[in-house]
Formats: structure tokens, C-alpha cells, sequence
């Protein structure tokens, strides 16, 4: 196996054209709580996966988990992420109509997962992937973090951590995209009012503290 990422979390290897994310010891915590939480979330993120996949949401196929060795074997997707895309593509009409384009799409996934009471636990644009670099072949990527939750405010949470990683990455396009985004959302969300409403919230409670 081909290290390719080292991760607080977990390293990544490649190996016969298939991913394997391998989740680490942290000799800070105590063996067999270690042992417990590595188990428990290779386990967890495998099943979210799955379940993202059967309901037509672009993620990597998951092909086998190994508890033992706390591993997940998945489909190998090359290409960039949606973060390099944005910053190293020059800014022509054409090229920002289908950015523009990508977002609402994005936000019609990200509704779906969602809907479904997956929460991802650490959107940005890091964490989507384009196949062979394409706009139109994206991937929602790294479910260490995932979890399953029906409140709003996990949801509203969801979306504040993309909302804020965009403003931070990606300052100069950001208004049309998280409309974008939020239209595509919009379109999917079977409560997106209280979810949009729950964002405001949040964020008038962090201006107070």
C-alpha cells in the first residue's frame, strides 16, 4: 500500500486502484476506549456511506470495511478537489456560470443527505471531489465526522460550517455561490425554512457571546 495522506484521524492509502482510509491510534486515550471509538466510527462512517449511495447521492462506493484494522476500502476517485478547482480556474463568464451551476447542484445533494438525517460534520470545499477535475462529476467525500441526527439545529449547524469555510476560501465569489447553494438546497429540503431560520439564530447567538 501507497501512503497519500496523513490525517489527524486517519491515513489514507492507495493501493490496486482503491482507497483505503485507515483510521489511527491516539496514544492519548486509554487502549480499549481507543480500540471502542476506532471500531464504532469505521463502522458508523461505512454505514452512512451506504446509505448515501443507495439514495443517488455521489459519494465513493464503499467495497468492504475491516474492523479489525479499523479500515474502509472504497472506490479510488482521481481528480481535484472543489477548492483547488476554484482557485487555480481563471474567471470567465462561461467557467463562473457553471461554478454558479455546480453550487445549486451541491445544494440539491447536500439537501437529500439531509433529508435523510445525515448530518457530515465538516463541509467545505476541501471535502468535495471532482472526478478528472469535471464540474459536472462531483463527490461529497470524508464522512470521519458524520453522524445521524433529525434536529435542526445539527442540520443549520451543517450548513453554518460550509457557510463560514466559503466566506474564509473563497471571499471574492462567495455571495453567488451560497445563494446558489441555498437554491439548490431550497429546491430538495423538506424543511429549509426552520433550517434557514436555525442558521440566523446560530449566528446571532455567536455575535452575543
Amino acid at each position: 500500500m501507497k501512503k497519500i495522506h496523513k490525517g489527524a484521524e486517519a491515513d489514507l492509502y492507495l493501493e490496486n486502484n482503491k482507497l483505503i482510509k485507515e483510521r489511527v491510534k491516539k496514544a492519548y486515550r486509554h487502549p480499549e476506549i481507543d480500540v471502542f471509538l476506532r471500531k464504532t466510527r469505521t463502522k458508523r462512517e461505512a454505514k452512512i456511506m451506504r446509505k448515501l449511495l443507495s439514495l443517488g447521492i455521489p459519494v465513493p462506493k464503499v467495497i468492504k470495511e475491516d474492523l479489525k484494522n479499523f479500515r474502509i476500502e472504497m472506490e479510488y476517485i482521481s481528480g481535484i478537489t472543489l477548492k483547488e478547482y476554484l482557485w487555480n480556474k481563471k474567471s470567465s463568464t462561461d467557467e463562473k456560470e457553471k461554478i454558479i451551476k455546480s453550487f445549486y447542484t451541491l445544494g440539491f445533494y447536500i439537501a437529500e443527505m439531509h433529508n435523510s438525517d445525515v448530518i457530515h460534520g465538516d463541509l467545505t470545499t476541501s471535502n468535495i471531489l471532482l472526478r478528472d477535475s469535471k464540474l459536472d462529476e462531483l463527490y461529497i467525500i470524508d464522512f470521519g465526522l458524520s453522524f445521524v441526527s433529525r434536529r435542526v439545529e445539527d442540520k443549520a449547524t451543517d450548513l453554518l460550517v460550509f457557510k463560514k469555510s466559503m466566506m474564509a476560501a473563497h471571499p471574492k465569489i462567495f455571495n453567488e455561490i451560497w445563494e446558489s447553494f441555498l437554491k439548490g438546497y431550497s429546491s430538495k429540503s423538506k424543511n429549509f425554512n426552520e433550517i434557514n431560520s436555525r442558521i440566523f439564530e446560530i449566528e446571532k447567538r455567536g455575535r452575543y457571546l
